[in-house]
């Protein structure tokens, strides 16, 4: 037995001997026999996934005009997970060694400031920042293009002694830019050369002979510098670079121009954007200085520009409590013992507050003003403005105004300062200079002390880039575009993927048309917020690093442009270099989407209201190929948008709004000085015209006398008879206040006997006056019906005028509209004595009432339901109900100045009323209305096509990438207005009779149209001239009469009189129509002209802004009339 152990022991020891010696064997042979066979195996078996973008979908317009595609550039991409594990050092040799190579091409890889500037222009002290109207970037270019400079800038090549292999060059990167923005030019800036200048043969080059903008004599940098020359913000982009800003500041130098101006080799980035935006808040408020703080800067801002406006704000807050300005100034005033003979009321659309006296008689000025010299006397302004309730209100003022200085609330800090410290904290910088901070960064990244700054600091950029905290480690950066096919071969050649750098083609985005329906199209972005982050890279599974609509169609049909995303696996060796496809999935282009726009309309609208600005700004007149117009000048014009629609299916024919952006700078990522060019003016001039914001759909205001149609459709669905006929009195008289008709106004006359027809057609006011008081005052004749606010606010609801366009354009959403509404002025007024109750009533309970909380709630409800009597209910009998109900009437609170009654009645009760005069100004289309072009649009389709109100739409229909499918086709989606069809043929009659009264403006046209025109007047003093503000200028119009097939709006807020715009009008319906041109334009009389200053503040001894010598410059003609 022991035997048998033993020997099954043995044999098992020597089972497991000869295993042991084969895979020592097996080891012996795969490690050192075919180790070489099998490392080489190995390192060329590693596979990397690499993701491909999806182009997206194309959109055209309804004629199948390509209005945003798609083409490829060659890409550097950087890898997070590849590049940051590499040494420092190593890091350090492979970006140096990148940057040489796009440098060669001009591409540009800043996508953000970095925190230290190197060769910054800046002015020899702080005191000159405050002297000087320009910035020293700015003043860098003007002395450039005064002094023709811009030749020999451009020809200049940056190198130096530490690097000869890194140079950079202006006229390279002004190419790279200008190719990157869709606008390529034949012309190469050839590296080996020294950067010399020369034609490309092909198409381009073709093309700009045959249009005559060159000849074969032509000289490329001649050309490129006259580009530039036009293009400021190319200009600013090219001298965005530390290079090009020192090789001009050593040309200006050289020349001995550089005046106050020095080179900072080093400089905080934060602090000198800092120095500056305070030196431009300084020449709009000269109180702002570089050592004001941020608090008292803020309010300044409020007092010198919105000031008005937060007096006479209101907002709920979060506890269901109204904030309410005037009435805590109110209540200081009061409680340091002023008496102020003044109160608020909550104005007809329940959005602001109206400061009114309590007692008129005897008074000067406006109660608004007295308020703010009393606040301001007392020392209360600074106070309020400041206080937690009431800063966020005053900053909303603010930014109502366009004005965005930066400040922060929470700590009174402005942005940059927090940016500047938070950055020195990081790291550890406190003290130190720029020069010893950008040392001391060096060291940090261990980056060679003896190379070029320029090239350093490249280095640093780049590692912040790839490496920023949130990248996805394995997902591609991209550094830059538009790499030449030399540069790709460079880097392929030398650098190895496995760095983490690559080269790839991506799809961009291009907008062929530039700046033309940008409003309309959108924009694209990165994927940024959290949200984005979550519903497109989480959710929907979108690359990272894609981009996505942000605005416009690009954005509302994000879904449908977006392809789908391939793929491909490689096998790559142990250097990174690619050596098998192992598989690929190709993308998927996105859809193509067709529009209902007309390209040539839009191309037609943008352009008119362009030479229109000019013509009313400059006072000049407005000549196209439809006619010659008179303008009336007004100099403070410099925006204005139209919509024109299909009246018959509500399809967009055309969306202009003037200024325009450009879609293009947003294709890679916008930079920094392209969001600086759309954002600075309006920071310093509150009136500074937006390329940004749609005035078609975001711009809501009073329409003036195009709201007329709807008084009158009103009137005639209560029986009005459309031929009644009154005498034109001129005026009417309501209490102390006098309404006026524009043409007694200027000339004391009369129009005579009119009708609802004539009225239209004059516009004259009193008529308008007349229906809303149901009689003629003078005679006491009875007109038949009345218009009440009830009927303005029916109208206008069924003729959709409370609802959004239905217009598919979700970013930018359209402004709300204001609809007079006398319910939502009682609710409101309501809503703030509820509160008030709640927080108070039980406080007046007189001590044997012994209230519970069930009684007072009860109690309160009585209250509300006494309110609705509003200004009705008498003191004294409201003072006895409040007695019988328990409560102390008369006797105040501690610390207040008036007792229960007078609160209810003069702080509340009398919130609820509507006034005649709030009628009188709603009826003409001014007071509480407020519509967007976009909906007084709408107005004007209804009237054209009969009654029919049509959802406006933009889609015509959708196709798939390859346009042979159509996935898509839009129906028109339309209800019929409620009313007999006869109103709105005799409300058509009536725009008729008004198209015929502008026959002059509307010259040019062989058919009869219909038009009401409209001039909305603005409150408040414009800050560019001293004196009061421009009129807003409207015009709602379709065309042919008989058979519309155009219905068309225009609005500009500066025009002055609608007369200025008809002509405007004229030219998008005939230009649609296909009118023949009955003479030639004269595009240089707009030669060399600007559709906006920055605007100067007056002075004592400055002229009046408004003065022009030109003798077609007039100001309010007759033939509008306005109202109060």
């Amino acid at each position: 037995m022991k035997k048998q152990s033993l020997l099954r022991w043995g044999m098992i020891v020597a089972v497991m001997l000869t295993l042991i010696g084969v895979l020592l064997w097996r080891l012996y042979d795969l490690t050192i026999l075919q180790g070489d066979h099998y490392r080489q195996l190995a390192q060329t078996r590693r596979t990397k996934e690499i993701q491909i973008a999806a182009p997206r979908g194309n959109i055209y317009d309804r004629n199948g005009i390509l209005l945003a595609g798609t083409r490829s550039s060659y890409a550097v991409q950087g890898f997070k997970d590849d590049l940051m594990q590499l040494k420092n050092r190593e890091r350090n040799d492979v970006l140096a060694r990148l940057l040489r190579y796009v440098e060669r091409d001009g591409a540009d890889y800043s996508e953000e400031d970095f925190p230290i500037s190197l060769n910054q222009i800046v002015y020899s002290s702080e005191a000159e920042y405050l002297k000087e109207k320009e910035t020293p970037d700015s003043k860098v270019q003007r002395l450039l293009i005064e002094h023709n400079l811009l030749d020999d800038w451009l020809q200049m090549v940056y190198r130096t002694a530490l690097d000869r292999d890194f140079c950079v060059s202006p006229a390279a990167r002004a190419l790279n830019a200008m190719s990157l923005k869709g606008s390529a030019l034949p012309i190469k800036a050839d590296p080996a050369q020294n950067f010399r200048l020369q034609w490309v043969p092909g198409k381009e080059y073709d093309a700009l002979l045959k249009s005559k903008a060159i000849t074969k004599d032509s000289n490329a940098l001649s050309y490129l510098t006259q580009r530039v020359k036009d293009n400021e913000n190319l200009l600013d982009h090219v001298l965005n670079h530390p290079a090009a800003r020192k090789l001009a500041y050593d040309l200006l130098a050289q020349k001995k121009l550089t005046g106050n101006l020095r080179l900072a080799e080093s400089n905080y980035t934060y602090v000198e954007k800092y120095r500056r935006n305070k030196a431009a808040f300084h020449q709009a408020f000269p109180e702002i200085t570089l050592t004001s703080s941020a608090k008292n800067d803020f309010v300044t801002i409020i007092k010198k520009i919105a000031l008005d406006r937060f007096l006479t704000s209101l907002e709920v807050a979060e506890d269901n409590h109204f904030q309410i300005p005037a009435e805590g100034l109110l209540n200081r005033l009061a409680s340091k013992g002023v008496k102020t003979n003044l109160k608020y009321t909550i104005a007809a659309d329940a959005r602001r507050v109206t400061i009114e006296f309590v007692n008129p008689k005897g008074t000067k000025g406006t109660a608004l003003d007295q308020l703010k010299k009393l606040g301001e006397e007392n020392h209360l302004l600074d106070e309020i403005i400041t206080q937690d309730t009431y800063k966020f209100l005053a900053e909303k003022a603010m930014f109502a105004e366009g004005c965005y200085p930066g400040i922060s609330l929470k700590n009174w800090q402005y942005s940059l300062e927090k940016d500047q410290s938070d950055f020195l904290e990081k790291n550890s910088l406190k003290d130190k200079s720029a020069d010893e901070a950008f040392r001391h960064l060096l060291e940090t990244y261990e980056i060679e002390p003896n190379m070029d700054p320029v090239l350093q600091q490249g280095i640093m950029l780049l590692t912040n880039r790839v490496g920023r905290p949130g990248n996805y480690a394995f997902w591609p950066v991209n550094i830059c575009y538009e790499l030449s096919e030399d540069t790709v071969a460079k880097i392929e050649e030398n650098i190895s993927n496995a760095t983490g750098i690559m080269v790839s083609k991506q799809p961009i985005r291009y907008y062929p048309f530039g700046e033309s329906a940008a409003h309309i199209l959108g924009y694209i972005g990165k994927i940024a917020t959290d949200a984005e982050v979550q519903t497109y890279v989480k959710e929907k599974k979108y690359l990272p690093n894609e981009f996505i609509g942000k605005t416009g169609v690009e954005q509302s049909f994000e879904s449908t442009l977006h392809g789908i995303s391939g793929k491909e696996t490689v096998l790559v060796d142990s250097f990174g270099n690619r050596t098998e496809v192992v598989d690929r999935q190709e993308p998927k282009a996105g859809n193509n989407i067709y529009l209902t726009v007309d390209m040539n309309l839009q191309l037609e609208s943008e352009k008119s209201l362009k030479k229109s600005i000019l013509a009313i700004r400059h006072g000049l007149p407005y000549v196209t190929k439809w006619g010659t117009n008179k303008t009336y000048h007004s100099p403070t014009a410099n925006s204005a948008a139209s919509v024109s629609v299909d009246p018959n299916n509500g399809s967009l024919l055309a969306m202009a709004s003037y200024p325009m952006f450009d879609p293009n700078l947003f294709v890679t990522g916008i930079s920094n000085s392209d969001w600086e060019m759309y954002q600075l003016p309006t920071r310093t001039d509150t009136n500074a015209p937006r390329p940004l914001l749609n005035l078609a759909t975001q711009s809501a205001v009073q329409p003036g006398s195009t709201f007329k149609t709807v008084t009158s459709l009103a009137a005639l669905k209560k029986g009005l008879n459309p031929n009644k006929r009154i005498y034109d009195y001129g005026f009417v008289k309501i209490g102390d206040r006098q309404f006026n008709n524009l043409y007694y106004t200027l000339t004391g006359g009369s129009n005579g006997m009119i009708n609802m027809y004539d009225a239209i057609g004059k516009s004259n006011n009193y008529y308008f006056y007349i229906l809303g008081l149901g009689r003629i005052p003078a005679t006491g004749e009875s007109m038949g019906v009345q218009v009440t606010v009830d009927d303005l606010e029916k109208t206008a609801i069924e003729l959709g005028l409370n609802r959004v366009s239905g217009l598919e354009i979700k970013q930018p959403s359209e402004a709300p509209n204001s609809i007079p509404s006398l319910k939502a002025k009682m609710n409101l007024a309501k809503t703030l004595l509820s509160n008030y109750l709640k927080g108070n009533l039980k406080r007046y309970a007189k001590e044997e009432s012994q209230k519970e909380p069930a009684v007072v709630a009860q109690d309160i409800a009585t209250i509300l339901k006494w309110s609705e009597r509003g200004e009705n209910y008498p003191r004294t009998q409201l003072i006895a109900d409040l007695e019988k109900l328990g409560y102390y009437a008369e006797r105040p609170l501690d610390g207040a100045r008036s007792g229960l009654a007078d609160i209810l009645k003069y702080t509340y009760f009398n919130q609820t009323n509507w006034t005649v005069a709030d009628s009188m100004n709603a009826l003409i289309g001014q007071g509480q209305n407020a519509y967007t072009p976009i909906s007084m649009c709408t107005v004007a389709s209804i009237f054209a096509n009969g009654g029919t109100d049509y959802d406006f739409t933009l889609i015509k229909e959708i196709r798939s990438a390859d346009n042979k499918t159509v996935l898509y086709n839009q129906t028109p989606r339309g209800r019929k207005v409620p009313g007999n069809p006869l109103y709105f043929q005799q409300v058509r009659e009536g725009m008729l009779r008004s198209a015929q009264d502008s026959h002059l403006q509307f010259n040019g046209l062989n058919f009869p149209l219909g038009s009401k025109t409209g001039t909305a007047t603005r409150s408040g003093v414009d800050p560019r001239t001293g004196g009061e503000y421009a009129s807003y200028a409207w015009d709602i119009c379709f065309a042919p009469y008989d058979h519309p097939t155009i219905a068309t709006t225009v609005f500009m807020p500066d025009g002055d009189t609608s007369l200025n715009i008809v002509p405007i009008a004229r030219d998008i319906v005939a230009s649609y129509l296909k009118v023949p041109a009955s003479q030639d334009e004269t595009p240089s009389l707009y030669e060399g002209l600007k559709t906006y200053e920055p605007s100067r503040r007056l002075s004592s001894e400055s002229g009046n802004a408004s003065d022009s010598s030109d003798s077609s410059a007039m100001r309010k003609p007759e033939a509008e009339p306005i109202g109060e």
